[in-house]
């Protein structure tokens, strides 16, 4: 997943010229009014926490191969960022194109009515070359436990068609030729490419929020790699990530400046991958990548010891005397330079 390629983004590039947006049974056509500001409505499809505070808007086509492509991207991109980020899905089927695409949206939107158009959503992508071929979807409504008879109803429902409408002029009010076409934070962005980049892309945004959101902690980590304890302390590792990072060539305790800061985005940072479950505070953590540390954590991967020298960093630690002049306090809007080593 880390290094997926979207190979498809070929497909959409080549097709762009041609793609024009068709409702069904009647044409759109492009819109003279100004470029409206996108904003988020109670009629709007989003997934994640509704106090997260980034946002990210898809225009999308359940027949794009390109969007099939970027699927597992922001699956993943959702469970790396659980509390700061939350999807939004729009229809804009190309149904000059995609002939089965209009009825795709059309019956994501029949089991929303359900409950479910998220279920939909996902199973669509997850069976896109089938449903493609056959232009059938009663099976998945059956798979995903909907009341098959009333989501048939739903389907001839004229407000889907409204919505599907609505959500294509909104695209077109907003300059959206194509799909996958994505808005962070109400701003197009460019597409990404691969997984890689779109995180760092969310990772900008994450270090623009509020100074409220601002924290000083410490944790102990070390990381074993065949037996053997790597060195952090070199120049290479440090002050890497504005939110969690290692500074003043310790690479033994690592320093939180912001709130909510998972070891995932500290780990990734430092630009190794690991596969070992590491141990916090003595217990085992599976799902360690969304994980935010707590100050004076002792965390450890692979078989070896940890420091205990977080504490001496920290107020909370009287006995240890008072926490040495950090060189680099960190913490957003702030920056370090030589005037701290004076």
């Amino acid at each position: 997943m880390k290094n997926l390629v979207i190979g498809l983004i070929v497909i959409f590039v080549v097709g762009l010229g041609l793609w024009k947006i068709t409702s069904k049974p009647a044409s759109q056509t492009t819109s003279s009014k100004p470029q409206a500001r996108l904003e988020i409505t109670d009629g709007d499809w989003v997934r994640g926490k509704k106090e997260a505070p980034i946002t990210l808007v898809e225009y999308g086509d359940f027949q794009c191969p390109a969007c099939g492509a970027y699927y597992p991207v922001l699956l993943q991109l959702e469970k790396e960022f659980p509390d700061r980020l939350r999807v939004v899905w729009r229809q804009f089927p190309l149904t000059t194109i995609h002939v089965n695409a209009w009825d795709a949206a059309v019956a994501a939107e029949a089991a929303g009515k359900q409950g479910k158009f998220w279920e939909m959503h996902d199973v669509l992508f997850e069976n896109q070359k089938e449903w493609t071929r056959s232009g059938k979807f009663d099976g998945y409504a059956s798979g995903i436990g909907l009341d098959v008879t009333k989501w048939k109803v739903d389907l001839a429902d004229k407000k889907i068609e409204e919505k599907i409408r609505a959500d294509q002029s909104s695209g077109i009010d907003l300059g959206v030729t194509g799909t996958p076409s994505f808005f962070l934070n109400g701003e197009k962005i460019a597409l990404p490419g691969t997984y890689e980049k779109f995180k760092a892309i969310i990772e900008g945004e994450v270090a623009k929020l509020p100074e409220s959101e601002t924290v000083h902690m410490h944790f102990d980590i070390a990381v074993y790699v065949d037996g053997k304890k790597l060195d952090f302390s070199a120049d290479k590792y440090q002050e890497k990530h504005p939110a969690v990072h290692f500074h003043d060539n310790n690479g033994e305790v690592a320093h939180i400046h912001q709130k909510g800061a998972t070891l995932g985005v500290f780990i990734d940072s430092l630009g190794i991958k690991l596969d070992s479950v590491p141990k916090v505070n003595g217990k085992l953590m599976e799902e360690w990548r969304n994980y935010v540390p707590a100050d004076l954590d002792r965390i450890v991967f692979g078989d070896g010891h940890v420091t205990d020298k977080a504490c001496i960093y920290s107020e909370t630690c009287p006995e240890r005397g008072k926490p040495p002049t950090e060189n680099c306090v960190g913490g957003l809007g702030t920056e370090c330079d030589d005037h701290e080593a004076q």
